[in-house]
């Protein structure tokens, strides 16, 4: 067995134990499914999340839980739906508009959506309890759905009593005194994707394109040494955001 996998679901019995006991973190990462640009994969938010999360717990200890990729409410905060660039998003996705009229997930009001997602992470931050981990960070890679994370961790410390934190890498380094980084889909998000997944990103597709539709000019600037450079930074944020939970 690898002696760097860190992937929960990757482990046997017997090196969950070993590693759960040297460290007893487990990172949650946290995405969702939507365009970022004709130069990246629909599922980037959480695919950078994970890829961030692995790095961290390679180095600073802790496992990896499976990608949390559903449920989330997609009437609300999503890019094909925005008011903006969402038609345009539709267009290209050849998507009629009529897939996203109001209610067209069938799962009740905004509200109704955004409880079950509250649910389902408080479900799985039970069974990381259950499993024996004393901290969690929930790593979202979709920035909307930080306030999810810090309302269920709230009632995680107070109810489980399990120390955690929730955010995503903007966040983090804000806390660690680097504010002002993140974007979506452009020149720091496509680098982070390319240090992560290089094989996954197309900058040709973009040039291609000729257009900038849910992501900045600046996209075509992004490369893996960026990227390299910025998940190197969040990984030791990461790491030492685990260390202070666990203290």
């Amino acid at each position: 067995m690898d002696e760097r996998e860190v992937r929960y679901e990757y482990l046997r019995p017997a090196a969950v134990i070993e590693r759960r006991r040297a460290c007893p973190l487990a990172y949650i990462p946290l995405g969702t499914l939507e365009w970022h640009g004709p130069q990246n994969p629909v599922g980037l938010d959480g695919l950078k999340a994970h890829a961030l999360c692995v790095r961290a717990a390679r180095v600073g200890g802790g496992l990896v839980f499976p990608t949390l990729w559903y449920g989330e409410h997609r009437e609300s905060h999503l890019m094909e739906i925005n008011e903006g660039v969402g038609p345009l998003i539709r267009e290209r996705m050849d998507l009629p508009p009529e897939s996203f009229v109001p209610g067209y997930t069938q799962s009740g009001t905004i509200i109704a959506q955004a409880l079950d997602y509250l649910a389902l992470l408080w479900k799985v931050s039970c069974q990381a309890r259950s499993l024996g981990f004393r901290a969690v960070i929930y790593f979202n890679g979709h920035y909307p759905l930080s306030h999810y994370g810090r309302f269920v961790g709230h009632l995680v410390r107070r109810h489980l009593k399990v120390a955690n934190w929730a955010g995503h890498e903007g966040e983090l380094l804000a806390e660690a005194g680097e504010p002002g980084h993140g974007d979506h889909g452009g020149l720091w998000e496509t680098s982070l994707m390319m240090a992560a997944h290089a094989e996954a990103v197309d900058l040709d597709a973009l040039r291609s394109a000729g257009e900038f539709v849910g992501c900045g000019r600046n996209t075509l600037e992004s490369t893996v040494a960026l990227g390299e450079e910025w998940s190197e930074k969040i990984a030791r944020a990461l790491v030492e955001k685990g260390r202070s939970l666990l203290a």
